[in-house]
């Protein structure tokens, strides 16, 4: 065969398989078009269900309209994320899976419309907190269900969008190669060193295409090949740079959030996400702090290498990590709410210098942590080597993000444990005081037993005494005799007062029982309400004698002390034999008055003496006492005296009978 038709086969061939090359080109170049446009809308679906989860956390804690707006606008942004996926995966095994993701948007939103029609109703008081809680609670345990369905899929659609796009590119690289090396070889007579140049950056990629294909997404395929070979791998270098760096993000978060389960405090879970921030970006120290309520800076968390680094005496380092003046490059993270990445903190602007013992700082990455759409804290890493770049800046967002995601989840967890323990506590302590109430109900019943038949007892003389007497004045009014007929009248006027004093002490017990009693305090002469009481008397069946001691005023309540002293003249006058007087009377010092009201009766029996201010208690029993009343003078005499601050109590007087004595402490106007 002659030269040059060997020549023009070869160039023939050579041009066919440019062709198939070009072709083939093509179709793995729109494959791994399709395939980049695949991860895109995962990747872009991925960050927008962990934002709205995110979000929906965020308005958990703080239940304004605008948090509110940004969970339906990513939402939104989800639902329209969702229909571009319907399209570009349809036909793929996951295309089902994507439309039942579709049926439940609308669910989600129904159950956010429902948290908030919950929060309004109780923030209206139509409704308890307890129950805002419990719904919300059932809510948002429902979304969780629903946002994680969203999250693992759309965390899975990601993974297997990045397989896709390895595999896509080990397509084109593995059959690029073999047809490159097909043009190679029909090409090696014009021009060898070309031919070992191409078969050199061929040999990089295809080791470099077995090295990721084997998950080795640190390796790098040698750049120093000619024209478009170089260029491809540099592309290549980046796009697996790129993922390898998503890759490390993930693994990173994964670890953030295996870790954090164990963490039982906020500074354990600051602690472990610096860690990971420190190990991702490869930064030598960092920090983490939170605004406190002056808008200053507390640090929360230091890194052990920036305490090994720091020459400060602890003293002073301890004092300037504690409410810190937002200021330098750092305080823009706060001004602004943004990212910052200073690269030569020597020659920025804002830059303050380091104090004395501080380490140096050669580079500087410091990303803002949100609480809603406020900036309440920073993370801040230092020293990485050759300095951070957007990439770094955007995973340290990504952890910021999900480390406030976790605190508030933490912070929730807490709240709930806290609500649980209290709950249960209330329930203890309300079954205690149920188990009292029933002993109080039952020595209520016992009580209101012996009131109504002390009170049915007490009553059947005065009204005895005004059937009789009614019925003598009304047969005999035109004959009766008017010294009889006045006698009558009188027993009905002192039969009046008694049923009168009855219904005043069941009253005031009433009063008592119900903790309405306040004294008000006026100045009050002892001489002026002791003769007044005593007047009330003047047809007792005993004399009744008033020493007043001292002259001088003293401060109480007048109608609470005349109900006192009623109550214990009338006790006297009762137990006082005929031809006996009662003797009160009154002292006033300094530090307040004393009055008393003593006796000549039969004294109170020492088996009687702890009980005698009890409430319906008297010494003899119902059916065998002689004296008139319901047990209620001496209860209601104590409550009152108690409730001026002062106290009462009685003794055995010399000769036989019984004083009692209280006293009401000196109160200033």
């Amino acid at each position: 065969m002659k030269i040059k038709t060997l020549m023009l086969i070869i160039i023939l061939v050579t041009v066919l398989v440019a062709l198939v090359v070009i072709g083939t080109e093509i179709v793995t170049g729109w494959r791994v078009d399709r395939a980049v446009r695949r991860d895109d809308i995962a990747s872009r679906l991925s960050e927008a269900v962990f934002e709205r989860i995110a979000t929906r956390s965020e308005w958990l804690l703080l239940h304004d309209e605008t948090t509110a707006s940004r969970w339906r606008r990513l939402h939104q942004e989800v639902e329209n994320l969702l229909d571009d996926a319907k399209l570009e995966f349809e036909g793929t095994p996951v295309h089902n899976e994507i439309l039942e993701l579709i049926r439940e948007q609308p669910v989600l939103a129904d159950y956010f419309n429902r948290l908030e029609e919950n929060w309004a109703v109780g923030q209206a008081g139509q409704i308890g907190q307890d129950t805002v809680k419990a719904t919300e609670g059932e809510l948002v345990g429902e979304m969780t269900s629903i946002a994680q369905g969203f999250y693992d899929f759309s965390t899975r659609l990601k993974e297997e969008s990045r397989d896709d796009v390895e595999s896509a590119v080990r397509t084109n690289v593995i059959t690029s190669v073999a047809l490159v090396s097909l043009l190679a070889i029909l090409v090696l007579a014009g021009g060898l060193a070309i031919s070992l140049s191409v078969l050199r950056g061929l040999s990089s990629l295809r080791e470099g295409t077995e090295k990721i294909s084997a998950g080795d997404l640190d390796y790098r395929i040698d750049e120093s090949g000619m024209g478009e070979m170089a260029d491809f791998a540099r592309s290549f270098n980046e796009m697996t740079a790129k993922l390898g760096g998503k890759a490390a993000l993930l693994e990173g978060l994964g670890v953030m959030y295996r870790e954090t389960l164990a963490a039982e405090s906020a500074a354990d879970l600051a602690r472990v996400c610096l860690s990971v921030a420190q190990k991702l970006t490869g930064s030598r120290f960092g920090f983490m702090g939170t605004l406190n309520e002056e808008g200053r800076l507390d640090v929360k968390v230091l890194s052990e290498t920036g305490l090994e680094e720091c020459a400060m005496p602890e003293l002073e380092a301890t004092r300037q990590l504690a409410d810190m003046e937002i200021k330098s490059y750092w305080g823009r993270v706060f001004t602004e709410g943004r990212p910052q990445i200073v690269n030569d903190p020597l020659s920025d602007p804002d830059s303050s210098g380091t104090p004395h013992g501080h380490p140096t700082i050669s580079s500087f990455l410091g990303v803002p942590l949100f609480g809603g759409r406020k900036t309440v804290g920073i993370i801040a890493l230092a020293n990485r080597e050759g300095g951070y770049t957007i990439e770094q800046a955007e995973d340290l967002s990504a952890i910021g993000l999900a480390y406030m995601e976790v605190a508030a989840r933490q912070k929730a967890e807490q709240e709930v444990r806290l609500h649980r323990d209290h709950l249960e506590e209330l329930v203890e302590e309300r079954t205690g005081e149920l188990r009292d109430s029933e002993a109080a109900q039952a020595r209520q019943a016992e009580e209101l037993k012996d009131m109504l038949d002390i009170a049915s007892h007490e009553l059947r003389h005065p009204a005895t005494v005004f059937k009789g007497y009614s019925y003598i004045l009304l047969e005999n009014v035109d004959s009766l005799d008017s010294d009889v007929a006045r006698e009558a009248l009188a027993s009905i006027d002192r039969a009046s007062d008694r049923i009168v004093r009855i219904v005043d002490q069941l009253m005031d017990v009433t009063r008592i029982s119900r903790g309405e009693i306040e004294p008000r305090w006026e100045d009050i002469d002892p001489n002026a309400l002791l003769n007044g009481v005593v007047f009330e008397f003047e047809n007792a069946r005993a004399e009744i004698n008033v020493n007043v001691q001292t002259e001088g005023a003293f401060r109480g309540d007048r109608e609470m002390l005349r109900t006192i002293l009623t109550n214990l003249i009338d006790n006297a006058i009762k137990f006082a034999p005929e031809g006996t007087s009662v003797e009160t009377g009154a002292l006033v010092a300094t530090d307040g008055v004393i009055m008393f009201v003593g006796d000549r009766g039969p004294g109170i029996p020492e088996a009687h003496a702890n009980r005698i201010f009890d409430r319906f208690y008297q010494v003899e029993d119902l059916q065998h006492h002689s004296t008139p009343g319901m047990g209620l003078g001496l209860f209601v005499a104590k409550a009152l005296v108690e409730a001026h601050g002062g106290w009462i109590r009685y003794s055995r007087r010399e000769g036989g009978g019984t004083v009692f004595e209280f006293f009401i402490p000196a109160r200033s106007r």
